[in-house]
């Protein structure tokens, strides 16, 4: 591992001496830093947007056009600067200082924006924009790697203002939302600093490699430990990814559920679409909030079935209830049906199968104009075990011929063995 006195404004000048070599490597370092930051630095504007429509309902509106624009303004004006680190002949101290300068006022717009808005935005809202700022800062680890003080400006930018911002504000659930942006800087900074070190190991071993037949079994040795801290970084990612999203699913439910409640009093028209159209949203973000908790999981090797007992007909009954409006909707009639021989209580995961009824029933409706789509639940008992059948009918458009390989069915099912 490299000196931890290194010079971290010019990595190159420790890790060599010929003055040939240590030209290479900088201008290595330059083209690395220049082209990784040139991928993600159009991302900041769509995620300011995302943000920008999270957080529209609970904080003023000035303010999040002035923190939009200032993202927009910030990241023009890097994307600006790397093009013309691009196009010109720059020397390497003013590409580094342009790029350290950039993202320094990149982060502390995002940083500054973030301080004023979290107090102000439900906690629902907080954790998602929490979330999405996590996700910047992780990105960062790869687009800066070549460059610790870019890094390091980065990760300042955002996090102080945004710990200080919670760190002071009145509720409690803030004060928690601060600790961990505390820690999750922390750990990034760790992980930060080990790839820096990584790279600059790697960059050591390159410049052996012209002198020495040696290197080559360090270089070896060092990609590999370069590969595991990638992976680690990436299971770190994924974790943390994972358990946000779980943590923000309940108090989704919660929103959804609310919403649902209020629908069926009496309202206005005006206020009526309106309620729907923050259900939808609700379960589209859910949806997507369940995607990125299964895609984490399997990332991070962590996705297991669960075998908990539960109420087959509680669970049927109640995700067909979640997507009873939007067969309402289209006029369909949405029927669930539980057969008498099913067992109430079964082993199994149901968060799984809550899953899968929601993408059968709902592509059941969505390509069903008229008629009804029925949800039905059947048994065959076998050696002390209970075989059941999940089926979703529905009369709409079916299937072509031609994309099947066997006989066209209507209906849509699911088996699974159950104590």
């Amino acid at each position: 591992m490299a000196d931890s006195t290194l010079n971290e404004a010019h990595p190159e000048d420790v890790v060599a001496t010929d003055e040939r070599i240590r030209a290479d490597l900088a201008r290595l370092l330059q083209e690395r830093l220049v082209r990784e930051s040139r991928l993600g630095v159009w991302v900041h504007p769509f995620l300011i947007a995302v943000i920008l429509t999270l957080a529209w309902p609970g904080a003023p509106h000035t303010m999040l056009v002035g923190w939009a624009g200032a993202v927009a303004l910030t990241a023009l004006l890097r994307g600006v600067w790397l093009f013309i680190a691009t196009h010109r002949r720059l020397t390497e101290r003013a590409v580094r200082t342009g790029v350290r300068v950039t993202v320094t006022l990149l982060a502390i717009a995002w940083g500054a924006g973030g301080a004023l808005v979290l107090p102000l935005v439900p906690f629902e809202t907080t954790a998602l924009i929490l979330v999405v700022l996590a996700g910047i800062i992780a990105s960062s680890l790869t687009t800066l790697a070549a460059d610790p003080l870019s890094l390091r400006g980065f990760l300042a930018g955002i996090a102080l203002p945004v710990f200080a911002s919670l760190a002071t504000s009145e509720r409690s659930h803030d004060l928690a939302a601060a600790i961990v942006v505390a820690l999750f800087t922390l750990g990034m900074a760790i992980v930060a600093r080990r790839a820096h070190l990584t790279l600059v190991d790697h960059l050591q071993v390159t410049a052996r490699l012209a002198v020495s037949e040696e290197a080559a079994k360090r270089a070896e040795a060092v990609m590999r430990d370069a590969r595991d801290l990638a992976e680690k970084v990436s299971r770190a990612r994924s974790a943390f990814l994972a358990n946000m999203s779980h943590e923000i699913r309940t108090p989704m439910n919660a929103v959804l559920g609310f919403v649902e409640l209020i629908l069926d009093t009496e309202l206005t028209v005006e206020q009526r679409r309106a309620l729907e159209l923050v259900r939808s949203s609700s379960e589209a973000l859910l949806m997507i909030l369940n995607d990125i908790l299964d895609y984490s999981k399997i990332e991070a090797e962590h996705l297991e079935l669960e075998s908990i007992p539960f109420d087959v007909s509680k669970v049927v009954h109640a995700t067909a209830s979640l997507l009873a409006v939007r067969a309402r909707e289209k006029h369909l009639e949405l029927l669930a049906e539980v057969a008498p021989e099913v067992p109430r209580a079964v082993r199994g995961d149901p968060t799984r199968l809550r899953q899968v009824l929601m993408n059968l029933i709902g592509n059941a409706i969505k390509f069903t104009e008229q008629g009804e789509v029925v949800v039905s639940v059947s048994a065959a008992a076998r050696d002390g075990t209970a075989k059941l059948n999940f089926a979703i009918r529905d009369t709409g458009i079916g299937i072509a011929p031609a994309a099947t390989a066997g006989p066209v069915s209507a209906s849509r099912s699911h088996s699974a063995w159950s104590a």
